[in-house]
């Protein structure tokens, strides 16, 4: 749960502090690792198909990171590795949070103002509950470990 707010907050950009995020995963030949994110970059799409009645909310966060706790030593390839773990893990639990948002037909992200201000014809006529329930949202997260203690 801690863990799903501090992705909303993300994908919200309003994340301004530095905090640690434990990446799980079962790769093998890689172990869990936590990474402090330093700072984040967001960018929100919005593209509506009005003859479709459908339209998708794009979210991409990307987040320079540390890696502040890995069990053993780390060569410059394994970051790489480390960064497509961290954001395709990441990138699986905003899915969640936003499938949450959905089911709780909650629009915390903002959607609504969004369609009503570059397509307003789109929603005349419709209730919101419609119009939002096709529309589909997309977060993607990418991170990038700057640094870590335990390269070799």
């Amino acid at each position: 749960m801690k863990q799903q707010s501090t992705l909303l907050l993300l994908m919200l950009g309003l994340f301004n502090k530095e905090k640690s995020i434990n990446i799980e995963h079962d790769i093998e030949g890689m172990k869990p690792f936590t990474i402090v994110i330093e700072s984040t970059k967001n960018k929100a799409n919005l593209k509506i198909d009005e003859g479709e009645h459908n339209g998708e909310f794009e979210i991409n966060v990307k987040m320079f990171a540390e890696i502040s706790h890995y069990e053993g030593s780390l060569s410059n390839k394994d970051l790489k590795k480390l960064n497509k773990i961290a954001s395709d893990y990441l990138t699986k639990k905003a899915k969640e949070v936003t499938q949450i948002l959905k089911e709780a037909d909650s629009d915390v992200l903002g959607i609504q103002k969004k369609v009503t201000s570059h397509y307003p014809d789109y929603t005349k006529n419709k209730a919101w509950k419609e119009t939002y329930d096709k529309i589909q949202i997309k977060p993607n997260f990418s991170v990038e470990i700057m640094t870590s203690p335990n390269i070799k």
